[in-house]
């Protein structure tokens, strides 16, 4: 008898000490757990919804990937208005890729931070999706009366946010251009255009187009009505191009007498941050500035009267005219 409660003991004994060495061998991954932390992204979209080129720049989907220590990662998709969580990390520096994809599957813009992942908490980080740098195309045709215009030339160039000039390509056919440029970097420019007869300027028109990576932004620009060498008329504009801020003009008026003079201003009212302004006379280039004088010094005519508006940044712009007839 006393035989056996001794073997017992000594069984008891051996399956603590098992017991303890399986302990021992287990304790990586009890720590890990102990030590891993969580992260919860934030995003903001910075990619503008007013859209030239075709492509849609309106996210539906966000792939999120993620690198850290011990060469660990992770992958997965999140979707646009809901924050991402991810937990069970390991504790330390983590590299965190967003690349954002429209309804087609195409990627429009990506963003990156790097996280400090504590143990037992939780890092919020906000990450700000932009558009891809690089080059786009732009494709335009103008049109006006033929029989309006003996000898017809056109100028046309993009004046890019740091006031940097591009020329682009005219092909004249009868009535109508074609205007193209390539490797233009993306972001957004101002399209002044201007239509000669027999090297006079016959009327001009300022837009505001916004260039993608990879990308072609296409538009027409319609001159209905031309001021003809021998007299003027009245020039209507019907542009396609979508303006990210909203310009308007103030103090503007369908007509005005020679001695007299129009106050206008122009104002954003979907952007509250510092805005330049530029004002065109008939495609020329006058002052900056919000208030603009239009004088005694413009005669007898038509006229359009352009306001180009960029954010200080130069990321966000817009555009506003009005048509003004100088009577005697």
């Amino acid at each position: 008898m006393k035989k056996q409660i001794i073997t017992c003991k000594i069984i008891y004994v051996l399956i603590c000490l098992i017991f303890v060495a399986w302990l021992s061998s287990c304790e990586g991954l009890f720590s890990h757990t102990k030590n891993s932390g969580v992260i919860t992204i934030h995003f903001v979209d910075k990619v503008s919804k007013s859209i030239v080129p075709s492509i849609s720049m309106d996210p539906a989907s966000y792939v999120i990937k993620g690198s850290g220590p011990g060469d660990l990662s992770f992958e997965r998709t999140a979707t646009p208005g809901v924050d991402e969580t991810i937990d069970n990390l390991k504790t330390g520096t983590w590299s965190v890729l967003v690349e954002a994809k429209n309804a087609d599957g195409v990627s429009i813009g990506t963003g990156a931070e790097s996280v400090d992942v504590v143990a037992d908490g939780t890092t919020e980080v906000t990450i700000a999706i932009r558009p891809y740098s690089g080059t786009g195309e732009l494709s335009l045709t103008l049109t006006w009366p033929a029989a309006d215009v003996g000898s017809p030339t056109v100028e046309a160039s993009l004046v890019s946010s740091d006031d940097s000039s591009i020329p682009l390509a005219v092909v004249l056919t009868s009535g109508q251009a074609s205007i193209t440029g390539d490797l233009i970097e993306t972001g957004y420019h101002t399209l002044i255009v201007k239509l000669f007869d027999y090297s006079e300027l016959s009327i001009g028109a300022v837009e505001v187009v916004r260039i993608i990576k990879d990308q072609t932004t296409t538009g027409n620009l319609i001159f209905t009505n031309i001021n003809k060498m021998s007299g003027n008329m009245l020039v209507n504009i019907a542009p396609e191009l979508a303006d990210p801020l909203s310009v308007s003009i103030s103090g503007t008026q369908p007509t005005r007498t020679l001695d007299s003079t129009l106050s206008l201003e122009a104002s954003v009212t979907n952007y509250n941050e510092n805005t330049t302004y530029c004002w065109y006379v008939n495609g020329v280039y006058k002052t900056d500035g919000p208030q603009f004088d239009f004088g005694p010094e413009f005669t007898e005519g038509y006229y359009r009267i352009d306001v180009t508006a960029f954010s200080y940044d130069g990321k966000r712009a817009g555009s506003s005219s009005t048509l003004i007839t100088v009577l005697p």
